[in-house]
């Protein structure tokens, strides 16, 4: 796909270049994400990605403060606010981690198996009691493209998009 081409299917998905990221100034004394992307997404296509890709978001964040044993979570929601897929960076074993003032980039590694649509990406930042230290629901939206087709109509589809094997044996 061009450029061109990326362009015009980003403005449409909702990502013009006024909404790619937070309010750039983060104040002394606090820290913010900033913004947010997808690091070689197979779709070429910014803040998107096809149905089951294995992606990695990458996180902007931007630290007037020390911050120790901070966590970060991650959220995708339905445009109806349903939550769908949620990690922490604390879960399999993960530890917390103590930052410095600075510009950091926070990386979330999965699959996205959702069906073809919009939705809606948080972030958080949190010290390790939970409090949080910093909240966004993220812009642009994810747009997850269709990997392939479906025989069913789209209210017949689930929000997870698997392709499940058949098979008869008499």
């Amino acid at each position: 796909m061009d450029s061109t081409s990326a362009a015009a299917i980003n403005a449409y998905m909702g990502g013009g270049e006024d909404r790619l990221g937070r309010e750039m100034l983060t104040p002394d004394g606090y820290l913010r994400v900033t913004k947010w992307e997808l690091k070689d997404a197979t779709s070429h296509v910014p803040h998107s990605c096809f149905s089951g890709d294995l992606c990695t978001f990458v996180f902007t964040l931007e630290a007037k403060r020390v911050a120790p044993k901070t966590q970060f979570g991650f959220v995708l929601r339905n445009l109806q606010g349903d939550l769908l897929i949620s990690s922490n960076s604390r879960d399999a074993e993960g530890r917390a981690v103590d930052l410095d003032r600075g510009t950091y980039h926070v990386t979330v590694h999965g699959r996205v198996p959702l069906r073809a649509g919009q939705y809606q990406l948080d972030f958080t930042v949190a010290d390790e009691q939970f409090a949080l230290l910093d909240h966004w629901e993220c812009r642009p939206l994810l747009s997850v493209l269709p990997r392939g087709t479906s025989v069913l109509p789209e209210e017949w589809q689930g929000w997870i998009a698997e392709t499940f094997c058949f098979g008869v044996a008499q």
